[in-house]
């Protein structure tokens, strides 16, 4: 059944089983599990069944470390969640959300890798990303290259110091589900119903009620024995920051670490491959978006797991987008980073530098920008090379409470993003590896590098938050156990991105989904009879 709060009761309350805040790919995949079971649940989301400006708003909140997007446009409330930013690529070359598992050295504690691995293994989440797959409307499980070969888009002849993978482009939003749970008799999916307040007990250690304000004369109350925040790696550590009643530095952070480690993909130009064949730019399809047996796949670069290991890198992929020498100039680098850097907070550094370098190099931006408004690009005949990797977990790379207030009156989040010298060290590492190779087997060599750009390159979020409340099987080292419950809390758990307590390059919506169904069969174990 599907609610509009703001058409309920001014008191209105439901009473059940399970209590899930947030709609998005994480809610939406969790309470589908239960449809038309004996398990009474109710999803409440703050925005509605289709994106709108004024819920968007109240994601609203501070950024003071690395230049980030403002907050508001990197998170959307609404059914679908985060996966209604997808909608704004339908019309993209690269159109539909990136679909990849974690390898299974994202798992593992690596050496030289702070705060890497997961209180389980590969093997033991991998039926839960079949699963997922299915959800999530994707093609096969299967992400080697060679399932996705065919005439034409074969692999480059990289040997075996340098792999290429593939990724899955999936369908453009989660909101396909709410069909499925409008038809389920035992679920209440409440929209426009922002949750602002987790009641709990004396001591802290249980939840009692979540009230919910669809406006601002009216509630909805929602008593439940198990309660579950899935509304994504910034706003979960929020809300467990403003349950602070009972527990002045708010639930679950006994140990400090509710909104640390917050962490982001890693991505950026990492240079330019100039084959030696001047004709690979317009042979490599398979490193290019495109349908294969009715499932959009796209391939990419990356060093074997024993290379990763052995030089203690991060996890990272490589991009080749083919793109005529015109496009992969610095000047048209810097305008690019400018268009960027001027809508994030704080300013990026180095204004003066890429104005300086667009001035030099103005006949390339015109005629790059002319030929991308008239769509006459030149014949491809280099590779720009896009870098996608994993980041190390910083405990000052975090999530606090702002001074400034949501029309509730509740603080907004305060994000300080920070990221480590040393990434940027074993990214650029990766990428000379690579170029080694490249040069090696005859295939070309890579200019322009990561790290010799001056002013240097951007790093590019990707509205991936990961890590606030990091999942770990001691409380000292983390906010949920492994099986997503809050350490301090007997009846509250947290899914989606938050949880990671460390990431590979893959982008996280599979891995979400995979998690959010392994926690719904374990709570089924727990309520059903």
């Amino acid at each position: 059944m599907i609610l509009d709060g703001r058409t309920m009761p001014p008191d209105a309350h439901l009473d059940v089983d399970l209590c899930i805040i947030g709609a998005g790919p994480a809610g939406l995949s969790l309470a589908r599990e239960f449809a038309d079971s004996t398990v009474r649940v109710a999803v409440l989301d703050s925005g509605g069944l289709d994106r709108e400006p004024d819920a968007d708003r109240l994601g609203a909140g501070d950024s003071v470390g690395y230049p980030y997007h403002a907050l508001e446009k990197a998170r959307v409330r609404g059914i679908g969640g985060s996966s209604l930013h997808w909608d704004q690529h339908k019309n993209r070359d690269d159109e539909g959300w990136v679909a990849r598992p974690l390898d299974p050295l994202d798992f593992e504690p690596r050496a030289g890798r702070p705060l890497s691995g997961w209180p389980f293994g590969y093997h033991d989440v991998e039926p839960y990303y079949r699963r997922a797959q299915a959800v999530a409307s994707l093609g096969p499980f299967a992400y080697d290259a060679a399932t996705w070969e065919r005439e034409g888009a074969k692999r480059l002849p990289l040997g075996d110091n340098v792999e290429t993978i593939v990724v899955q482009r999936g369908p453009l939003t989660f909101a396909h589900h709410v069909g499925t749970l409008a038809a389920a008799s035992n679920i209440s999916l409440v929209h426009h119903a922002t949750v602002t307040r987790l009641v709990t007990s004396a001591d802290g250690n249980c939840i009692l009620e979540a009230i919910a304000r669809p406006r601002s004369d009216s509630t909805v109350s929602v008593n439940a024995q198990i309660f579950i925040l899935a509304t994504g790696g910034i706003e979960n550590a929020r809300v467990l920051l403003l349950t602070n009643e009972a527990r002045p530095d708010g639930l679950g952070n006994g140990n400090g670490l509710v909104g640390r480690y917050f962490m982001e993909r890693l991505s950026a130009r990492g240079g330019v491959l100039m084959p030696t064949d001047p004709d690979l730019a317009r042979q490599a399809t398979l490193y290019t978006n495109h349908l294969v047996d009715g499932t959009r796949v796209h391939g990419a670069l990356r060093l074997p797991a024993d290379t990763i290991r052995q030089e203690q890198l991060p996890n990272a992929m490589l991009w080749l987008q083919a793109a005529p020498k015109a496009f992969t100039s610095e000047g048209v680098r810097s305008s690019l980073t400018l268009a960027r850097g001027m809508r994030r907070r704080p300013y990026i550094d180095g204004v003066p530098g890429h104005m300086r370098n667009v001035v030099t190099d103005l006949g390339q931006v015109a005629s790059t920008t002319w030929g991308l408004l008239r769509k006459t690009q030149k014949r491809p005949d280099v590779f720009q090379l896009a870098f996608q990797a994993e980041a190390t977990p910083q405990a000052d790379s975090r999530v606090t409470l702002s001074p400034t207030r949501d029309r509730y009156g509740l603080p907004r989040a305060r994000l300080d993003w920070r990221i480590a010298d040393d990434d940027l060290r074993s990214i650029r590492r990766t990428i000379d590896l690579v170029d080694a190779h490249l040069q090696k087997t005859g295939i070309g060599r890579i200019i322009r590098k990561f790290g010799d750009e001056r002013p240097p390159a951007m790093i590019v979020g990707n509205f991936h938050h990961l890590g606030t409340t990091r999942m770990a099987a001691d409380a000292r080292c983390g906010v949920v156990d492994e099986h997503c419950r809050v350490h301090e809390a007997e009846n509250l758990y947290v899914t989606g991105s938050s949880v990671f307590p460390s990431v590979g390059f893959a982008n996280p919506t599979l891995t979400i989904v995979a998690l959010a169904i392994r926690l719904a069969d374990h709570l089924k174990r727990v309520l059903e009879p």
